[in-house]
């Protein structure tokens, strides 16, 4: 079975808490960039974090070595 690399795993999760913290930082960036400017960045951090989270997730059940505690293994 295919694995995640480790270390794309951690860039993964390097970007997630990149894009939290835009996300998270609205009113600041309105001071930086303007309101306009701001509320793009905000709404484009903001679905590259659905998005990204998304796709960790899957790389990560997809790579994981057995079915978990809280789900029972597939049936074949």
């Amino acid at each position: 079975m295919m694995k995640l690399d480790p270390k794309l795993s951690m860039w993964i999760n390097v970007w997630i808490a990149v894009l939290g913290v835009i996300v998270a930082s609205t009113a600041a960036l309105t001071t930086i960039f303007g309101t306009a400017t701001a509320q793009i960045v905000v709404a484009v951090a903001g679905i590259a974090l659905a998005a990204l989270g998304a796709v960790n997730g899957v790389l990560h059940g997809y790579s994981a070595p057995a079915a978990g505690p809280l789900v029972a293994p597939p049936q074949k």
